[in-house]
Parts: C-alpha cells; sequence; structure tokens
C-alpha cells in the first residue's frame, strides 16, 4: 500500500484494495481523487481527470496512470524491481518512461487497474514546476491525445475501441 502524508481516503479504501489483491494477486490497483483548497472539503480546485463516467468502475489502465499518493501494488513486484525510488518519482513528474511503474511494467505479468469507487481527499500542495505540462494526467495529457494514441499510451479502452 503507498499512501502519501496529504491524502485522505474513505473508511473502506484498505477493504477495497484487499478485495482486488485476493482476487489478482499481480495487480497495482490505484484510487482517483480531487484535491480541495483546506480541510473543510468545501472548495475543489482540481478534478481527477482518471475518474471517468464513460468507463466501469474497475477497468484497466496504462502503468502511468497508477499513481503513488493512494494504490496498492503486490510487495513481489517491489523486491523485483529493487525497491521504490520516490526519488525518480519526483524526477519523472509523476513517473512517466522511468519511475517505479515503467520498471514494474517492464518486468511482465503485472496489471495496472483504476478503481474509481476508491476515492481519496488531498489537500491543494506546491508542485515542481512543469508538472501539469509534463505529467500526462494533467496538464497536456488530453493536448497530446492523438501522439499518445499513436504511442499506444491513451487509456486502454479507448483505445481498444478504435
Amino acid at each position: 500500500m503507498s499512501w502519501q502524508d496529504f491524502t485522505f481516503a474513505d473508511p473502506y479504501a484498505l477493504e477495497k484494495f484487499w478485495f482486488h489483491y485476493e482476487r489478482e494477486p499481480n495487480v497495482l490497483v490505484t484510487g482517483v481523487g480531487n484535491k480541495y483548497e483546506d480541510d473543510t472539503w468545501a472548495v475543489k480546485n482540481w478534478q481527477d481527470p482518471r475518474e471517468r463516467e464513460d468507463f466501469d468502475s474497475y477497468y484497466e489502465c496504462f502503468p502511468n496512470d497508477v499513481e503513488w499518493n493512494f494504490c496498492s501494488c503486490p510487495r513481489k513486484a517491489l523486491y523485483d524491481i529493487g525497491g521504490f525510488d520516490e526519488e525518480m518519482d519526483f524526477l519523472g513528474f509523476g513517473m512517466d518512461g522511468v519511475g517505479v511503474n515503467e520498471r514494474i511494467d517492464r518486468l511482465g505479468g503485472y496489471l495496472f487497474k483504476i478503481d474509481q469507487t476508491n476515492k481519496s481527499y488531498s489537500l491543494g500542495h506546491g508542485r515542481p514546476e512543469g508538472w501539469e505540462d509534463n505529467n500526462l494526467l494533467h496538464g497536456g495529457y488530453f493536448e497530446r491525445k492523438d501522439d499518445l494514441k499513436k504511442e499506444g499510451r491513451w487509456p486502454i479502452l479507448d483505445y481498444l475501441q478504435e
């Protein structure tokens, strides 16, 4: 389980991750989350683009769609790649192409999924300059849709339906 210190979640978050792990022990599952101005949770200042009405509540995704601020991962996967390297997460601006998910994906045999019913809530916080534009889940993600489709990096269900 990976859960950053600025992230809050529904009371049954751990049970939901365990539910998926018992059925698919080789799956990395991420939840979805939005960001808020303060701890009253009244003013949302960021909407998670992975929370999609056109997808099922639990769907397969690409490795870079799994965020380590709220996800579960088989321990064996982290041992196989030599451990979690948080520095690579930040240097890769969301693990795009250099981080933990990429290394796990190259091992083969692991699945990456999103459970839209497992929600987290975060307070707004500072990010490195250029983070929104460089992270595929934010800023440039939708603007670069055609390029991402050519690279096979647009969400799997969209990509397969074409």
